[in-house]
């Protein structure tokens, strides 16, 4: 399978601190996540940038850069660094996924990149298989620190909350293209879920795990679109109810002579159409195939009245048939 490459650039500032002289290390809370550049699709009304990760069943890799700060207690020592990025879930408990370490020493904080606070930034990436269930989660760093030339490590620590990048997972529709009477859909990871142009003709209940139940409004026909909202990304499975009716295309008014051509776009895919046309003297009428058909006009003059062309379209599927009718007005 070909695998898609994300390139994803952010920096996480994180800083450690020793405790004296002893070889212990506890999180320091005043730091932040600063972005460097902003290939994420951002969620209004959220602070921190955040973006959404897609969940089409391929491997995904993310390239980022990380650094550490020095706090004035471990200064004045030599330090070495191992950090690795991790993709966890909300509860930034379970380590879902795990990228391959590197490492930062003491000539890290060196100029001209870096100083004696503040490292310079090193490239941090992580790979997540296919087979790991995209969930809302945070991109955090995972680190080990040791005095050098041979310190004891550290516990392993991680980056807070606010340090962290926060991921949504993006939504999936699953379920059927189209319903007589009912059917049951399936979304991952749903946000804001809703269901339009349904007005008369569908309904949408909510079940459990994850699934949503359309059912056909009587003897309503017509396209609906099943949505999950995912901030100002929108995913869209769009459903056949009953027989939607067929749909002409073409002129409604026509004021002058000459030659016209009409189609009919069917509503759904393997419906039987039939269509018939009643039309006046002056405007000849010929078929082209099941979907196609001309009017030719050679009235000279209307009189200032309307002539009416009657169009009828008749669809049938599996569920049923529905009648559209078009009328096409002759003004010369």
């Amino acid at each position: 399978m070909r695998k898609p490459f994300i390139f994803l650039l952010f920096s996480i500032l994180i800083n450690s601190r020793m405790a004296q002289a002893q070889t212990s290390f506890e999180d320091v809370t005043n730091t932040r996540t600063t972005f460097l550049t902003s290939f994420f699709e951002t969620i209004p009304g959220y602070e921190r940038r955040q973006f959404i990760m897609p969940d089409d069943g391929n491997e995904l890799t993310y390239h980022g850069i990380t650094g550490f700060t020095r706090t004035p207690e471990l200064i004045p020592y030599a330090v070495q660094i191992i950090a690795t990025l991790v993709y966890t879930d909300l509860s930034r408990t379970n380590i879902l996924a795990e990228g391959l370490p590197i490492t930062l020493n003491y000539l890290d904080f060196a100029a001209p990149e870096g100083n004696a606070t503040v490292s310079k930034g090193k490239s941090i990436g992580i790979t997540i298989p296919a087979t790991v269930n995209k969930v809302d989660g945070y991109f955090m760093t995972k680190y080990q620190v040791q005095l050098l030339p041979n310190g004891a490590w550290s516990n392993f620590m991680y980056s807070t909350e606010e340090q962290s990048v926060p991921i949504f997972a993006s939504s999936r529709i699953t379920g059927p293209n189209a319903i007589c009477s009912d059917g049951v859909f399936t979304i991952t990871n749903p946000r804001t879920v809703t269901l339009e142009n349904a007005s008369g003709v569908a309904t949408l209940t909510a079940l459990e795990n994850n699934q949503w139940k359309v059912t056909r409004i009587g003897n309503g026909s017509g396209k609906v679109q099943l949505k999950s909202a995912v901030g100002s990304k929108v995913y869209v499975k769009d459903i056949n109810v009953g027989t939607p009716p067929s749909v002409l295309n073409g002129p409604s008014i026509i004021r002058t002579n000459g030659l016209f051509n009409f189609s009919i776009s069917e509503s759904t895919i393997g419906a039987s159409i039939e269509y018939t046309v009643m039309a006046p003297n002056g405007v000849e009428f010929t078929p082209i195939d099941d979907k196609n058909f001309t009017l030719n006009v050679t009235t000279t003059s209307t009189g200032g009245s309307t002539l009416m062309v009657r169009v009828t379209i008749k669809t049938t599927n599996s569920c049923g048939t529905s009648q559209y009718v078009k009328n096409i007005g002759i003004q010369i």
